[in-house]
């Protein structure tokens, strides 16, 4: 219960504590960014960084925020002593609205000072970006990966997952290689998977064994993060309402998305669904894939799929918590699972996309850059030959694609379709 879950951005983080540039990370409530804060403090310090050099503040703190609001720059001076450099740790900046000016007066007035600032909102802290145009460089900090998870519950495991996810990466990148996995533990790895995907990746949900303190943390996390700090944010009256709506959301996920429908059913109109839609999708509960069409103009007027970033509060919101084995949504949870490892995963020049044709020909995931694309898809059922659907035929033969993956249960095996070389992984290896 005390051991402290690190986080695949320590790294990527430290990498850049001794530039000037301001570091952002932004990501939903309870994700681990105020723990993030805290080992990054205890890397300065392994640096040789003295503790008195480094200042934490949480702009959850009244007081602390206030200060900052009259005056930043005399604020933080008040805690520099002498002439070395100064690292300063501001969490939850969101709750300041003019956070971007004032950090940028800082930035542009205080020498010797290094800044590391989080928030929950992506919109409110893409205004504090917007202020901080080549000062600020951004990351995002999600829920547990399953990787970052298995590290924690099993380090032998997660040496082994890390194997097979290296090849599978290299797949993903588009590169044909001779992929070599080995399945001899995925047995135990997909154990933790079914936890993983019933349960979720908030860093407090993983660090309990028990399921019912599981599913009672879950409950209070979404009652202080969408019930409070989200409706306080976004003056959402009706949280009832923004209830019934993620209700119905996590309900379908990996579905289309019929947006009068769902404001039939939830008693909103559609302006103020489109509110709460984006407010959701900010807040990084709900994410939306579009679907993939060279006429760009044609793709946006396609309604997307919707999935949930974190299945655990998605189970929590449809009330079921059986095991993978006992549901009517499995396939589902799987693809949901799939689409949050390769959304958190994307590289800046790529995009995530779904793909259907007018006779439902589809594809569940379509992994695109400028240079070509690579179809995935999830199919969570035992395999005893290498069976490839219409959809996956139908988008080779019309893309020819260098490579494409089919994300299974256990089934590992590599054909060849044309000149397409298609593989066959573990969902858990994505």
């Amino acid at each position: 219960m005390d051991r402290i879950i690190t986080r695949d951005l320590l790294e990527t983080v430290s990498r850049h504590l001794d530039d000037e540039k301001i570091i952002g990370v932004r990501g939903p409530r309870q994700s681990g960014k105020s723990t993030l804060l805290k080992l990054v403090k205890q890397r300065l310090i392994e640096r040789g960084v003295p503790e008195k050099s480094i200042t934490l503040l949480t702009f959850e703190d009244p007081g602390v925020l206030d200060d900052f609001v009259k005056d930043p720059v005399r604020m933080l001076k008040s805690y520099v002593a002498g002439d070395s450099r100064h690292y300063f740790l501001l969490d939850e900046v969101q709750y300041d609205k003019g956070a971007g000016k004032r950090l940028k007066l800082v930035f542009d007035t205080m020498e010797g000072v290094k800044l590391i600032v989080t928030g929950s909102s992506s919109l409110d802290i893409a205004q504090v970006s917007k202020f901080l145009v080549g000062r600020m460089l951004m990351y995002e900090l999600y829920p547990l990966s399953f990787g970052e998870y298995l590290r924690y519950e099993d380090e032998r495991l997660y040496r082994i997952f890390m194997e097979n996810n290296e090849g599978v990466c290299a797949v993903l990148a588009g590169k044909a290689v001779e992929l070599e996995l080995d399945g001899t533990s995925l047995g135990e790895i997909n154990s933790h998977f079914m936890k993983y995907i019933t349960y979720g990746g908030y860093p407090d949900v993983a660090r309990h064994a028990n399921n019912t303190d599981k599913m009672e943390l879950l409950k209070n996390i979404y009652t202080t993060y969408v019930g409070k700090d989200i409706a306080t944010l976004f003056g959402i009256d009706d949280t009832m309402k923004l209830r019934r709506v993620l209700i119905i959301l996590a309900s379908q996920i990996g579905s289309l998305a019929n947006y009068n429908d769902l404001a039939n059913n939830t008693g909103t109109y559609y302006k103020e669904l489109m509110r709460y839609m984006g407010v959701l999708e900010e807040t990084y509960i709900i994410n939306q894939l579009r679907p993939f069409h060279k006429n760009m103009k044609t793709e946006l007027r396609k309604n997307p799929k919707i999935y949930m970033l974190d299945l655990g509060m998605r189970n929590y919101l449809v009330n079921n918590f059986n095991d993978l084995e006992r549901r009517e949504d499995a396939g589902h949870i799987v693809e949901n699972f799939a689409f949050s490892e390769l959304f958190r995963n994307l590289e800046p020049n790529r995009s995530l996309y779904f793909w259907r044709t007018l006779t439902k020909a589809e594809v569940d995931f379509i992994l695109w850059d400028q240079n070509a694309a690579i179809p995935i898809e999830i199919k969570f059922s035992g395999f005893r030959n290498a069976e490839i659907t219409r959809g996956m035929r139908s988008f080779i033969s019309e893309y020819k694609p260098r490579v494409a993956v089919v994300a299974t249960r256990d089934f590992i095996k590599e054909v060849k379709i044309d000149s397409t070389a298609v593989f066959f992984v573990p969902v858990a290896f994505l």
